[in-house]
C-alpha cells in the first residue's frame, strides 16, 4: 500500500490491485476539467526508465476531440506535461499551472 497525500489530508490508498483494476489514486481512468467541463479518458503506461507516460484523449459533446502522449516526471513522479500544459498531480487531482497561477484542474470521475 502506497501513502499517498491529497488535498483532503493523508489516506492509504492502492495504486492498482492484482487484477490491475484502478483506484482513485491511479491515472488510469476518466478525469473531468472543472474550468471547461470536458472529460479526458487516460491510460498510464510503465516505461522502463522514469514515471512513465500518460496518453489521453479528450471528448467534448461526445465525440474525441484531441488525443496526447504525455510525460509524468518529478522526484515523486507528481509532474505531468500534456495537451501543451503542465500539471501537479496529487492523488485524485490534477492542478495546470500557468505563469498567471492555476488555470484549471481535472478531477478523477472513474
Amino acid at each position: 500500500m502506497n501513502d499517498y497525500k491529497n488535498f483532503f489530508g493523508s489516506s492509504k490508498i492502492t495504486e492498482e490491485d492484482s487484477r490491475g483494476q484502478t483506484s482513485q489514486c491511479s491515472m488510469n481512468g476518466r478525469w473531468i476539467s472543472s474550468k471547461e467541463g470536458t472529460t479526458a479518458d487516460c491510460r498510464h503506461f510503465k516505461t522502463s526508465s522514469g514515471c512513465g507516460e500518460l496518453i489521453c484523449s479528450t471528448v467534448r459533446e461526445n465525440m474525441v476531440s484531441d488525443q496526447d502522449n504525455g510525460i509524468i516526471s518529478g522526484k515523486n513522479c507528481d509532474k505531468l506535461e500534456i495537451f501543451g500544459m503542465k500539471g501537479q498531480i496529487v492523488c485524485g487531482l490534477i492542478t495546470w499551472i500557468v505563469e498567471e497561477g492555476i488555470h484549471d484542474a481535472w478531477y478523477k470521475h472513474s
